[in-house]
């Protein structure tokens, strides 16, 4: 073939090659080397066609032969590099990169790529030059800008990265990756509802945009927005993220929307994918554990702790079921752990916490509380607890639920009667109450609930602000009222009633009657210093930072009790006290109060809640499953020496006498 000819030839080729159309330009490539065997130009382009097509062997072969016909053949070497990058050889890709720049030093796609090898690498900071060669060079090339922001993000320097990502958008507003790796850094940020929309935009391009779908769900679960997110979660699996990580992240998305059944399908999907996550066969177990199936949860766990013997979740949820007895290997195995300064900071606090229930069970209190107290150190530095926060709080909320807003906005709730609710601290036995409740035939125990949390967020800014609450707003109350019991009602369609039995909620005691004022509200109270050592011996599993420091335990418990002093004195009667030591000593009695002031006929197998199955969610789920017993009351003695710091926050509240 003439020169003329094969340069014509190549142009047809290359023509056919740009437009996508790969086999028309293979066999022209393939017809000009029947020709000339060794043109550099033809076997090159033919090595990118094999690679297109995912044959990297082929690929490297043929660029290599026209490297060695041309060696300084640039373009050559930049593709090789890529492909060499693409199959984790990146040395040799950088090799070949520098030499391509070396060539051809204003081509600012290869300092682009040399960028990329070098981030594989780590070497983030000589990456970012890179790309930033790159784009002086070609200062509206879209994806050096977007290659740079990946850099400065990985380098946690969030602002230039986001300003990065916005000028990759600004010269290629059609590329889906990037308005998502823009909506990354935004979340970084903390601007969720911008990052929500950058997300967004790349499902618009890229409606089978799995990792934009995965992204947002996780953006829709940190706004509150459990349903939007489960639907996103299922969209990135339905698009090709059907992996253990996004299983496993859907699971827990629902354990945390009381759906259990279905998250338990999820971790087992998990674990289909991903037989050897630890992480997912103790998820599994927690929830097998919540419906009573105790030997399955073992198992989970022990398997958790065959694939990670340090796993410290593990082996704390293991101990919880289980009492210790003198020569245990396990205790040996926990301290072992515990003393070990490789393991990690995350597995030590749930270790030392299920060591000092352990060394508990044998008697040895010292050396428990030594224990618990560690753990709670160790998870004190992990959470955040602002008791001027709280009190600030509380001050707000008793300044602006007052006796007139309730006379004024009388009647403005959703009047239904279905929920009740079951408030308190947190280990004042609203697990015991719930589960007395719920083993009438007309109630179903729905457990901790979040819904009143997430709907506490969309409320107007003038009554978080604890501003004077305008009258227009009256229909607020109903349409809050009306989205809380649309969650509730789907978890028992049928019931008359359902609980609610997150504890916290006596923050919310105001709320509810503004939003639901016909429901059922019991509170549940216990000696102070037996809830304030029970939350400090237990790892809770979310929340509660107030509870890892003896003295922050006992300004909150002063907080709590301020404020339901406050709602006797605005809303009288509105809510039954019910003490857990009354409970204890005079079971058919209290019990008997407890259903009559939820306006149910009493059954006698509310005296047998022990029988009772229905998933129970909270750490005193194996004790709900058993008959009553006493030996919880004035457990703090045990401990009374070390807890000077609990005992002064109380002050009179301690009662210690």
């Amino acid at each position: 073939m003439a020169e003329r000819d094969t340069q014509q030839a190549l142009d047809a080729a290359i023509g056919h090659h740009n437009a996508g159309r790969l086999r028309q330009a293979e066999t022209i490539y393939r017809q000009v080397l029947a020709g000339q065997p060794n043109h550099p130009v033809a076997l090159h382009l033919l090595g990118v066609i094999a690679q297109q097509a995912g044959q990297s062997g082929p690929a490297v072969e043929l660029i290599a032969k026209a490297l060695e016909i041309a060696p300084d053949y640039a373009e050559a070497h930049n593709n090789l590099g890529n492909i060499q990058r693409q199959l984790g050889q990146h040395e040799d890709a950088l090799a070949g990169f520098r030499r391509a720049v070396a060539l051809a030093p204003d081509h600012p796609e290869t300092h682009t790529n040399i960028g990329l090898v070098l981030q594989d690498l780590g070497q983030l900071e000589a990456a970012a030059e890179s790309h930033g060669k790159a784009i002086a060079l070609a200062p509206d090339y879209a994806e050096a800008h977007n290659n740079l922001g990946n850099a400065l993000l990985a380098l946690d320097r969030l602002g230039e990265a986001r300003d990065s990502y916005q000028k990759a958008i600004a010269h290629r507003p059609d590329i889906a990756e990037m308005h998502n790796n823009l909506g990354n850094v935004l979340w970084r940020l903390g601007q969720l509802d911008e990052a929500a929309a950058s997300y967004r935009r790349a499902i618009d391009l890229r409606p089978d945009y799995a990792e934009a779908h995965r992204n947002l769900a996780m953006t829709l679960r940190r706004q509150g927005r459990p349903e939007d997110a489960a639907a996103h979660f299922r969209q990135a699996i339905a698009h090709g993220a059907d992996d253990g990580e996004t299983h496993y992240s859907l699971g827990n998305l629902l354990r945390e929307m009381a759906q259990l059944e279905a998250a338990a399908d999820c971790y087992r999907q998990a674990i289909a994918r991903r037989p050897d996550h630890a992480e997912s066969h103790n998820q599994l177990g927690m929830t097998l554990q919540e419906f009573g199936q105790f030997d399955e949860a073992v198992a989970c766990y022990e398997t958790a702790l065959q694939l990670n013997p340090g796993f410290g979740a593990a082996h704390h949820n293991l101990g919880a079921l289980r009492t210790f007895v003198a020569g245990d290997a396990r205790i040996d195995h926990m301290q072992e752990l515990v003393d070990d300064p490789a393991t990690a900071e995350a597995d030590a606090a749930p270790l030392l916490f299920a060591l000092g229930k352990a060394y508990g069970d044998l008697g040895q209190h010292g050396r428990s509380f030594d224990c618990f107290l560690r753990g709670n150190r160790l998870k004190r530095g992990t959470v955040e607890y602002d008791g001027a926060e709280l009190a600030d709080t509380v001050a707000r909320l008793r300044a602006t639920f007052d006796g007139e807003l309730f006379e004024r906005f009388a009647g403005a709730g959703c009047p239904s009667d279905l929920p009740i609710f079951v408030v308190g601290m947190p280990r004042s036995g609203t697990t015991l109450v719930e589960q007395i409740i719920a083993s009438h035939p007309a109630v179903h125990g729905a457990g901790e609930l979040p819904y009143l949390i997430w709907l506490g967020r969309k409320l107007p800014t003038w009554l978080a602000a604890g501003r004077a609450i305008p009258e227009d707003e009256r229909a607020i109350w109903r349409d809050l009222g009306e989205e809380y019991l649309a969650a509730l009602r789907a978890h028992a369609p049928s019931m008359a009633h359902i609980t609610d039995k997150l504890p916290n909620n006596f923050l919310r005691i105001g709320l509810i009657q503004m939003i639901l004022p016909n429901a059922t509200i019991v509170h549940c109270q216990r000696s102070p210093m037996d809830t304030c050592l029970s939350c400090f011996t237990l790892l809770f599993s979310e929340g509660q930072p107030f509870s890892y420091d003896l003295a922050e335990l006992g300004h909150f418990y002063r907080q709590y009790e301020a404020l339901m002093s406050h709602w006797r004195t605005v809303l009288p009667g509105r809510f039954l006290d019910l003490r857990y030591e009354d409970l204890l000593s005079d079971l058919e009695g209290q019990a008997r109060r407890l259903i009559d002031h939820c306006g149910l006929a009493w059954d006698d197998r509310c005296l047998n809640f022990h029988q009772t199955e229905r998933t129970v969610r909270t750490a005193s789920l194996a004790q709900v499953r058993q008959p009553i017993y006493t030996s919880s009351r004035g457990r703090w003695r045990r401990y009374e020496h070390h807890l000077g710091p609990l005992i002064d926050a109380l002050g009179p509240s301690a009662d210690v006498a």
